[in-house]
């Protein structure tokens, strides 16, 4: 109980920090609420969702999550490299 009160007051937080920052209207504070309530409600039911599932699939989710990740940076970094520097379109000429 103490982990998912914890969990919730980060949510508010990171809720108001993310929706509120640089912004001067009240108004924005309750969006950023509202955002922390539905984060922490949407991990509330994927940890309940989760209960059920063997820890061998998620772990096998976990590491094709990461290994497809970590194959994405590496075609990435790579095209960035043999590919030639191709000129930059501009509209507004």
């Amino acid at each position: 109980m103490v982990i998912r009160t914890v969990y919730l007051i980060l949510c508010a937080f990171s809720g108001l920090y993310l929706f509120s920052k640089g912004l001067e209207s009240k108004e924005f504070y309750y969006i950023g609420l509202i955002g922390a309530g539905l984060t922490a409600t949407l991990g509330f039911l994927l940890e309940y969702s989760l209960r059920r599932v063997h820890l061998s699939v998620i772990l096998g989710g976990v590491l094709g999550l990461l290994s497809g990740v970590l194959s994405a940076a590496a075609i990435g970094f790579l095209a960035g490299h043999l590919m030639p520097d191709l000129p930059t379109l501009h509209l507004d000429d």
